[in-house]
This record gives structure tokens, sequence and C-alpha cells, in this order.
């Protein structure tokens, strides 16, 4: 079940975001990147997008096991729990929040991490461009922005 994330939801959606980056991350990113998602996915940021409706769970048997949050028509902090990876619930997520964002606007866009490229790739998205910020001491935090249009989504989706 996708359910809007509530304020007391607040330190599970943090814990979910912390301990996905610390499984997927830290093989890919250099300590100062990894410093600068945290910075970036702090319980206030968290509160204030749950405050301003912007975020959804995932939950199973009553268990929060994921999150997604969009602004607009752009899509961010989607994290599944590294114990529930592989079961879908990524994909339920993201359809789930292209649906809400497709009924307002003509396309969906998205910051992707180096461990999220693929599944968005395969998820119909397109690459638009490759950014290689500097975060700190010489770290470069690598992402691509991405986007899926209207007409990609329901082609994937409904086959038409």
């Amino acid at each position: 079940m996708i359910r809007q994330a509530k304020e007391q939801d607040t330190g599970i959606v943090h814990d979910i975001v912390c301990k996905t980056m610390e499984r997927a991350y830290s093989s890919c990113y250099a300590p100062e990147v990894i410093d600068y998602f945290r910075d970036y996915h702090s319980m206030d940021n968290i509160c204030n997008d749950i405050s301003n409706g912007d975020t959804y769970i995932i939950e199973v048997d009553g268990k929060c096991v994921g999150t997604g949050s969009h602004h607009g028509n752009y899509i961010s902090r989607v994290f599944i729990h590294p114990d529930f990876q592989g079961y879908g619930y990524g994909t339920e997520i993201m359809e789930y929040l292209e649906k809400l964002i497709l009924d307002e606007h003509e396309s969906v866009f998205l910051h992707s991490s180096i461990t999220g490229y693929q599944f968005y790739l395969d998820h119909g998205y397109s690459e638009k461009e490759t950014i290689n910020a500097p975060v700190a001491d010489d770290a470069v935090f690598r992402y691509t922005i991405m986007e899926k249009n209207k007409h990609d989504y329901y082609k994937l989706n409904f086959n038409e």
C-alpha cells in the first residue's frame, strides 16, 4: 500500500534513506559525497517535504519499506530499504509518483545517482545530462538528469 507520509513517519523515512545510502553508495561515492547526501536528506528536509504533502511511503504488512517524494514534475528521494529491494517496490512507488505527476504535467524529471541509473533506464527514462558536481575536498558527486515524457509513460504502462 502506498500512502502519503505523515509527520510521525519522518524518523522511519530518514532511517530508510540512511540505511539505503550506507549500503548502496559506499562502493561508488567518496565519503564527502555521502556526507553531502546525508545533509541533503536531513531530518529537517524530510520533515519539510512531508509537511508540504510531497512525500509518500510504501508499506508491506504494516511496515514502511520505501519512500519517494515529488515537487511539481520532479521526483526525488526514492529509496527502498535494502532488505526489501528486488521485490518490485521501487517500480511500484515510481509508477505511483509518475501517475500523480503526469496527470498534471507533460514529463517527469529526476536526478539519478550512479546506483539508480540502470533502474531508471529500464523504466523508460532517458538521459538528459550528466553532472559532475564538486562537493568538498576534490570529491565529485556524479549524477544524471533523466526524463520520461507522458507518451513514453503510457506506451510502457498501457501498451498504447
